[in-house]
């Protein structure tokens, strides 16, 4: 049976495996914000903070799915074994409580054992699976605030994905003919496909469209003879603008970036 707080429902988590029989799962208790703490013992250590906001969009829109794993301190506040990111991801919102699952554990193997077992079960959204739930809903609804909405995802990137489930098979089985990176394959096919006016009625040919990711690939990783090297020094608020932008893209920051610098360039320069 499931909880309630702040109008969300959190259900019972079933995917946290247990591997070693001297932990003892205790009970879900409701937890005020403040009296959580995160030590740096996770087992998960890279990317922690990646795809945050997105965390955050989704667990405003749907809840949080699954409650955070801790264990009482000895001062009577509760250190997070399981569920960092999930909290990180909370305190951009408006809660004060989060619902956990508290356990009872005899040492620092058994907290790892913890954020093992869930990282096994654990399993983020493919960007195949991503394209297939944007198309599918803007399909249903036909508006992209209605998916972005129910997503948690940008309206920028839920257009991509949709444009892309509509590219050509060609184009769709040959992404790593395009790019080694499956975001950025799909970010230049689709700017392929608009840059060639490519739709069902269109004239253009599917291998004109992959002929054109290619080589706007090409341009993207072709190493410079002489390259110039420029710093560029952000302020902390700038920084996780681009950062959270970058995410809303799913692009990486320097990307993103090098992108917008070329954009301006070439709008000045022309």
């Amino acid at each position: 049976m499931g909880f309630k707080i702040n109008k969300i429902f959190c259900k019972q988590p079933t995917s946290l495996i247990i591997l070693n029989s001297s932990i003892c799962m205790e009970n879900y208790k409701n937890i005020k914000i403040s009296d959580l703490d995160i030590k740096p013992r996770g087992v998960r250590t890279r990317h922690m903070d990646e795809g945050i906001d997105t965390l955050t969009a989704h667990i405003k829109v749907h809840g949080l799915l699954n409650p955070l794993v801790v264990t009482e301190n000895d001062d009577g506040k509760y250190e997070i074994i399981s569920g960092e990111r999930r909290f990180k991801a909370i305190r951009g919102l408006n809660w004060s409580e989060i619902p956990c699952h508290i356990v009872s554990v005899t040492d620092e193997y058994d907290k790892d054992s913890i954020r093992l077992g869930e990282q096994l079960t654990s399993e983020p959204l493919s960007v195949s699976a991503a394209i297939e739930l944007c198309n599918n809903l803007y399909t249903k609804y036909c508006d992209m605030k209605i998916v972005a909405k129910k997503t948690g995802i940008s309206k920028q990137l839920i257009k991509r994905y949709v444009k892309y489930a509509r590219l050509p098979p060609l184009v769709q089985d040959n992404l790593g003919a395009i790019h080694p990176n499956p975001k950025t394959a799909i970010h230049l096919a689709v700017e392929a496909a608009d840059a060639l006016g490519w739709g069902s009625d269109s004239h253009v040919s599917e291998e004109d469209v992959l002929k054109i990711a290619k080589e706007m690939a090409q341009k993207k990783i072709a190493p410079d003879a002489n390259p110039r090297i420029y710093k560029i020094v952000l302020s902390n608020e700038h920084d996780a603008k681009l950062r959270h932008a970058a995410n809303q893209n799913a692009t990486s920051p320097e990307e993103l970036i090098t992108d917008s610098i070329e954009s301006s360039l070439s709008k000045i320069l022309d």
